[in-house]
């Protein structure tokens, strides 16, 4: 294989090999979107099945297994849940932009996670995939951008020590460590 066959793989494939999706007619509801969901409940004892985050090869006409955006919507909810999607997607992305455009830091942070998953949209699905990811970052970006943090520890857990009063005082005091 040459690097222009690679490279046409990557490229022009996805939009071919959806093509060749077909509903996955399975009896848990929504196990392409929400497998890691799905993931977690099956790791805390529930009786789920997860799906492999690596797809099957089609041959459209060099082997791919890269499909659109679309995939997982399409094999768990057909074009109702692409077009679900799609304005879940529309309004997600549209209000971090919102945030971006208004000079929001975590607006600006978070609205780069999005342009990664517009720019990837063509071979994968990146939202609801990694979706702990993305939580993750969201958290840490906002905790990173508040400009008052403070953490506070109840008394419970604070071990108070009495020490001695300094020789020109009369009266004892308490230091908090």
């Amino acid at each position: 294989m040459t690097f222009l066959d690679f490279f046409g793989i990557y490229v022009m494939s996805p939009a071919v090999a959806f093509e060749q999706v077909q509903e996955d007619l399975t009896p848990q509801w929504g196990s392409h979107t929400f497998q890691t969901i799905y993931l977690f409940l099956a790791r805390w004892g529930g009786d789920y099945e997860v799906n492999k985050k690596l797809q099957e090869f089609v041959w459209v006409p060099l082997p791919t297994n890269v499909y659109t955006i679309f995939q997982p919507f399409f094999e768990d909810f057909k074009y109702k849940g692409v077009a679900f999607f799609a304005f879940f997607y529309g309004v997600f992305t549209g209000w971090f932009y919102r945030l971006a455009r208004n000079n929001n830091g975590f607006g600006k942070c978070a609205y780069a996670m999005v342009v990664y998953v517009l720019a990837l949209q063509f071979y994968q699905e990146n939202v609801m995939l990694s979706l702990v990811s993305l939580i993750q970052f969201l958290f840490f970006t906002y905790l990173m951008m508040q400009q008052d943090f403070s953490l506070t520890m109840r008394s419970a857990f604070v071990k108070k020590e009495k020490c001695a009063p300094p020789a020109d005082a009369g009266e004892r005091t308490e230091i908090e460590l």
